[in-house]
């Protein structure tokens, strides 16, 4: 079921825009990944852990493509 919100913004669960993002442009969501990860001073694999909770699809997508 599609809600949409004023301005013509559709509401996604995150696991499923962070999937259409990363269909998009992987390269430019894993250098992300990585920057954010630099930033929290955290592993990749530590970040990952945590997304899982919220983007569990996302996170075996990216771990899978990353062979981590």
């Amino acid at each position: 079921m599609r809600c949409w919100l004023p301005f013509f913004v559709e509401a996604r669960h995150p696991d499923r825009f962070l999937i259409e993002l990363y269909d998009l442009s992987p390269e430019v969501v894993v250098h992300s990944l990585h920057a954010q990860a630099e930033t929290i001073s955290r592993s990749l694999q530590e970040l990952l852990g945590t997304l899982r909770r919220v983007a569990p699809r996302f996170v075996d997508l990216v771990s899978g493509d990353l062979e981590i």
